[in-house]
């Protein structure tokens, strides 16, 4: 069984990492802002959740995934503003008159991905975690 209240309260992080990005934190900052991020949720999933750790990490990034893609959706001109690079990538893609959709595809494949990475990780944490206690 999902631990729904845990993915849901872990998700703030991406709530608070979608407001941060929109005041154009550097890509160097917010990398290890979210690997940071990563090891405490994985930590924290391995720790409460009674199994399906996988599953936990990849919904929790899903979760942030949406966060954050909503977010700039929402801020899209703040967004744009802060993000020239963005900006310029967005417009030399296919459909350049729908950025927003593009943001949204590009947030679901960004937050599979690294949710299979967050799952891995939680998985890997939660075996370890179990193993010790079984030893002891």
């Amino acid at each position: 069984m999902l631990n729904k209240k845990l993915i849901f309260y872990l998700s703030f992080f991406g709530l608070g990492m979608a407001f941060l990005t929109l005041l154009r934190i550097p890509p160097y900052v917010e990398l290890p802002i979210w690997m940071v991020i990563y090891v405490f949720s994985a930590y924290w999933i391995a720790k409460m959740a009674s199994g399906k750790y996988f599953l936990h990490g990849f919904y929790l990034n899903m979760l942030n995934s949406a966060w954050v893609t909503s977010v700039h959706i929402l801020f899209f001109k703040i967004y744009l503003s802060n993000h020239m690079k963005e900006a310029i990538m967005l417009a030399k893609l296919p459909l350049h008159l729908y950025p927003d959709l593009w943001l949204l595809i590009i947030g679901v494949i960004f937050g599979a991905f690294f949710g299979v990475v967050l799952g891995l990780f939680a998985a890997y944490l939660g075996k370890q975690l179990n193993r010790k206690a079984t030893l002891l």
